[in-house]
């Protein structure tokens, strides 16, 4: 690393969490005053204490006790000092820690979702936790020395050369080479300290992956891979743990050197000049207690590069997330329209260059009608319901909502213009009432069950004890997988948004129940543009339009009648489905 990199690391640093402590300056120049404060209690100490001595010595008694009284105000003012520059720091280090993992929590809500995907969730949510603890841990330890130890340097030095200059030649003698020592022995710690947190990061992934999948992990008993797995990031983890710990304690000896090594020659030389009665009694003692001031901040140089080095690798992490693109914030709103609702024309897409998942795919959504897509795993389905929200923008062609193109719509405008019920039904930990409104947070109580009846979900919510207040617990788990879709259903219902996107919405139902909730889609889905991923018949044939999907291609298209009539792919997938359902 060259000199300029180095510089530039630490200036980073510094610049990230000066922008999180800045609106906290109150407490920030609470901070810095009373750290001056105690900077200049401390500094007019070791001056008193020179005073008294030479007063004792030459019997001035009076003055001798006005000095006592001048030593207990600025040990009582150093006292206040430090506890105003204690309580501060922890003020503006909490608040500014608090505000860096909500503006965190922020961008990772404004991330594409390419990018989400792309990414491990424990690592995004290591850089939440770990490593803003660690520049927390930062805050706290060191910040309070950016300004005392400046002043005690500065000042000890104008005074000790006041005192002495040749005693303060001998002072520094040694102190440049182990300071170099200090500073080549921390170099490595801020790379090895960059690869603890990525291999934290990964650790925590993998273990928050089998407590996801915990019922999965135990059906195959997979425990001891899984555990494996955990060991070996961990181990990575310790293993650079144990590189940075090494590097620090090779700093340990340095940093007593530079401490003891300076007083050491003072006290020798020092003595000398008072026995020959070229320096005060007085003057050596303060001298040798200014002295160990000044070392014992100057030793600290190396240790606040170090951590600063330390915590540059989290610094790092979470300045990559900070600047991460995010998604587009321009556009407008734009009003809704009765007919053509949505327009596919000529798309084209792959999530790969040059490999595209569906290719010149067009279609209409009308209000009232509803449109189905089938066809094997991975012809496009999902793709296209993905691109109809904008997670991911076409490379060919173009998609109209209400007669506007994806790319002059607000994302949250053009958002509100869907609902989702989608395969993987997704519940947030809280009661059931929370879940089916986030469909519509102004909702009020009666809307909510208006919305759980369409979905057919009324009737086993009133059956639980706790009706609408039933706990769902982490990702629904307390409900089954036909009733986390039924509250998931509601959810649309209750958006009450023009366009209605089901992917494989009733997969999860019996066949009871499924036909609860086809009913109830049917009358909800009338006043709605519908686009249905199915594989079940009873789904595709309310569609008054099916797309037969085959390799990103529409393939054939017209009711369900008319595409059984062709005798073609959709004749053929219908019959495949069809036998499968018999044998279930």
């Amino acid at each position: 690393m060259t000199q300029n990199s180095k510089s530039s690391t630490l200036r980073k640093t510094i610049s990230v969490i000066y922008r999180f402590i800045r609106p906290y300056k109150g407490w920030v120049i609470t901070a810095l005053t009373a750290s001056v404060i105690a900077a200049i209690c401390d500094l007019t100490g070791v001056y008193l204490i020179k005073q008294m001595i030479d007063n004792a010595l030459a019997s001035e008694t009076q003055q001798l006790a006005m000095i006592v009284v001048l030593v207990a105000v600025m040990v009582v003012a150093g006292f206040v000092a430090n506890y105003f520059l204690t309580y501060a720091t922890g003020r503006f280090g909490t608040k500014a820690v608090g505000d860096m993992r909500n503006a965190l929590a922020v961008r990772l809500s404004e991330l594409p979702v390419s990018d989400v995907e792309n990414e491990r969730s424990g690592d995004l949510v290591s850089r939440v936790t770990n490593d803003v603890s660690a520049i927390q841990s930062f805050i706290s330890q060191h910040s309070t020395n950016l300004i005392y130890a400046p002043i005690i340097v500065v000042s000890a030095l104008i005074y000790l050369g006041s005192l002495n200059w040749k005693l303060t030649l001998v002072s520094f003698a040694a102190t440049p080479i182990m300071m170099y020592i200090a500073n080549l022995i921390s170099k490595p710690i801020q790379e090895q300290s960059s690869n603890y947190y990525g291999a934290l990061a990964e650790a925590n992934s993998v273990a928050q992956e089998g407590i996801a999948g915990n019922a999965i992990t135990k059906a195959f008993n997979l425990q001891k891979p899984m555990y494996a797995k955990v060991e070996g990031f961990y181990y990575k983890a310790m293993h650079h743990g144990f590189k940075i710990a090494k590097q620090e304690s090779l700093m340990r000896p340095s940093v007593v050197m530079m401490y003891e090594l300076p007083v050491v020659l003072c006290t020798i030389y020092g003595g000398y000049l008072a026995v020959s009665g070229l320096l005060a009694a007085g003057a050596l003692v303060a001298f040798l207690q200014m002295l160990r001031m000044l070392v014992i901040q100057t030793v600290q140089i190396p240790d606040l590069v170090s951590n600063a080095r330390s915590v540059a690798g989290a610094v790092g992490r979470i300045t990559d997330m900070l600047e991460a693109p995010t998604e587009r914030t321009n556009g407008r709103a734009f009003t809704p329209v009765e007919n053509a609702l949505v327009v596919i024309d000529d798309v084209t897409f792959g999530y790969e260059k040059d490999k595209n998942i569906i290719a010149g795919v067009s279609f209409t959504l009308t209000k009232g009608k509803t449109i189905a897509l089938v066809g094997s795993s991975g012809s496009g389905k999902s793709t296209i319901l993905n691109l109809l929200l904008s997670f991911y923008e076409p490379q060919k062609g173009a998609i109209l909502v209400h007669g506007h193109d994806l790319k002059d719509w607000n994302l949250k405008a053009l958002r509100d213009q869907f609902a989702v019920v989608s395969q993987d039904t997704f519940l947030f930990p809280g009661t059931i009432e929370d879940n089916i409104r986030l469909g519509n947070i102004e909702a009020d109580f009666n809307q909510i069950v208006e919305a759980s009846k369409i979905a057919g979900a009324y009737s086993f919510i009133q059956e639980l004890p706790e009706g609408f207040q039933t706990q769902v617990g982490e990702r629904g788990t307390v409900l089954s997988g036909g009733q986390k879709q039924r509250i998931s259903i509601a959810r649309a219902a209750l958006k009450k948004a023009p366009i209605l996107l089901l992917d494989e919405a009733t997969s999860a139902l019996d066949n009871e129940s499924e036909a609860q909730v086809q009913q109830a889609l049917e009358v909800f889905s009338k006043d709605h543009a519908t686009m249905v991923i199915a594989h079940r018949l009873s789904t595709i044939k309310m569609a008054d339009e099916i797309l037969m999907l085959d390799q990103g291609h529409i393939a054939e298209r017209g009711t369900h009648q008319e595409l059984m009539e062709l005798d073609g792919l959709y004749h053929q997938y219908h019959m495949e489905n069809e036998e499968d359902m018999q044998h279930v």
